[in-house]
Parts: structure tokens; C-alpha cells; sequence
């Protein structure tokens, strides 16, 4: 009991310094913004037809007592949120630290809020699954796409775009249809994606930037809507000094009867994350 009362101390703790912050950032961001919305959606009254009018809705007053509404639904919001975060740890098990609340948080932010606020759909027990592969070669030199990208491993959390290696295999994974582009990808990733910038790579043409779909040049590669087995290609350099069209044999491999296609955001044993692509003989 007394472990109980101290988990449910420090979720408190953590939920209202949490949605402190929160109203504050809001007051300061989100408040004005709201305030300048709301001067467009007042209706016009019709002062010489009485026909026409209608009675203000409610909307708390400016000041003090918006503020007050603001700070408690922010307060609740992440007192709610630190309780649910400290519930998934004691039913994980062993030490919590600091580090581990941190962590756990910092991810559950992501999953919940920063993943939606780019308007992708949650991942988890999904429907749909599909694969692209992604290529970035520079001045000739294959340039791995990192591992584990969208992916929080220690909280075993991914979000709807991930990779699970090195291959430049990039899993897209909903509860419902969405057309993910190449540009929401980069955004998950990190790396700035523009009609002539990777990164640090910047120009086109020429001895600079190049992308190619399916063999084929492809313009304002951001917004192209990735489908499934897609191959990208991005070359930094001469035309020449880079393959156009690359082997798909990773992603031939994921429909094949050597491979399976598993949930990705399944756990194995309580801890580790399955990988989309696992032989059937059952090695890792």
C-alpha cells in the first residue's frame, strides 16, 4: 500500500507540474491565436430583424477567468496522463527512475501528440501495412537509412512510419487508409526534404540532387504519396556515379514464402519489439 500512495504521490506531482506547463505554454501560444479565431466566428447580428436573432453562446471571458478554465483543463489533462504513464510502468515491472518517467513520457508525447499534429493516424493494432525502400547514395557511396526511426524502443512505442533496420525499408502502418508521403517520412526522420534539399545537400541537377521513382525522375519528391513496394531513389552527384533502379530483393523478401510480414508494434515476451521481416525458422 505505501508503494501505491508513492506512485500516486509522484503521478500527481509530475501531472500538475506537467499541466502547469502546459497552461502556460498555451496562454502564451495557443490563446491569442484562439482569440483572433474567435473574432471570425462571431455570427452578424441583424439589428433591424428580430427574426435573425440569435442568443450568444457561452465562451469564457477574456482574462482571468479563460485563464483559470485554461489551467484546469491542462491540469487535469496531464495529471490524467501521468497516472495512465504510471500504471504502464508498475505493470512493466522493476526500478522506476527518473530517467525511466522521463523517458516514458517524452515518448508517450510523441506517440500522442506529435505524431498526430502531423496529421498521421495512430499506429498499434493495424490494418493496413505497406513498404517502401528508400535509397540515398552520395558521390557514389550508399548512405544507410538510420534504424528505428519513429520508433521508441525501450517503451516499445512506434509510430505509423518507422524503419526496423538499415535496409531502407520504411513500414507504413494505420488503423484505416492514409496516403503517408515521402515528406511525412523525412519529418518522422528529421531531416529537412525539400525540391532541392536532403539534409545538408542542397541544389539540383547536374553534380547535385536527383530522386527517381521506380526507375523514373520524380519532381517535388515531398509530396509524393508513397504506395506500397515504391523504390526511391535519391542521388547526390553525377547522374552516372549512382544506380537509377536498385535491387528490391528486401522487399520481395518481406511477400515471399521465406518471410513473413508480423504486426510490427507486437512484443515478444513482455520486452522486445517483433521485426516486420523474420525468417519462418524462427531465428532473429
Amino acid at each position: 500500500m505505501a508503494v501505491f500512495r508513492q506512485l500516486l504521490y509522484a503521478a500527481l506531482c509530475a501531472g500538475l507540474l506537467s499541466g502547469a506547463f502546459a497552461a502556460t505554454a498555451h496562454l502564451i501560444g495557443t490563446v491569442p491565436l484562439i482569440l483572433k479565431a474567435e473574432a471570425y466566428e462571431q455570427p452578424q447580428q441583424h439589428a433591424n430583424d428580430p427574426h435573425h436573432q440569435t442568443a450568444p453562446e457561452w465562451a469564457p471571458e477574456n482574462g482571468v477567468e479563460r485563464a483559470a478554465y485554461t489551467l484546469a483543463a491542462d491540469l487535469l489533462t496531464g495529471v490524467g496522463f501521468a497516472l495512465l504513464l504510471a500504471a504502464g510502468l508498475a505493470l512493466r515491472g522493476g526500478e522506476i527512475t527518473w530517467r525511466e518517467g522521463l523517458f516514458w513520457g517524452l515518448a508517450g508525447f510523441a506517440a500522442f501528440t506529435l505524431s498526430p499534429g502531423l496529421g498521421l493516424p495512430p499506429a498499434g493494432t493495424e490494418r493496413f501495412h505497406t513498404h517502401a525502400l528508400l535509397r540515398i547514395y552520395v558521390d557514389g557511396i550508399l548512405s544507410p537509412v538510420p534504424k528505428n526511426i519513429g520508433i521508441y524502443r525501450p517503451q516499445h512505442i512506434e509510430g505509423s512510419l518507422h524503419t526496423h533496420d538499415e535496409t531502407g525499408i520504411v513500414h507504413m502502418e494505420s488503423t484505416h487508409p492514409h496516403h503517408f508521403t515521402l515528406g511525412d517520412f523525412f519529418t518522422v526522420w528529421g531531416v529537412k526534404l525539400g525540391p532541392d534539399r536532403v539534409g545538408g545537400l542542397t541544389g539540383l541537377g547536374g553534380d547535385k540532387l536527383h530522386f527517381y521513382l521506380n526507375g523514373k525522375p520524380l519532381r517535388d519528391a515531398a509530396a509524393h504519396r508513397l504506395r506500397d513496394e515504391d523504390v526511391i531513389v535519391i542521388g547526390y552527384g553525377a547522374p552516372d556515379s549512382f544506380p537509377h533502379r536498385v535491387n528490391t530483393e528486401a522487399l520481395r523478401l518481406l511477400k515471399s514464402a521465406k518471410g513473413t510480414t508480423l504486426a510490427c508494434s507486437k512484443v515478444r515476451n513482455g520486452r522486445r519489439i517483433v521485426r516486420c521481416f523474420a525468417p519462418r525458422s524462427g531465428s532473429r
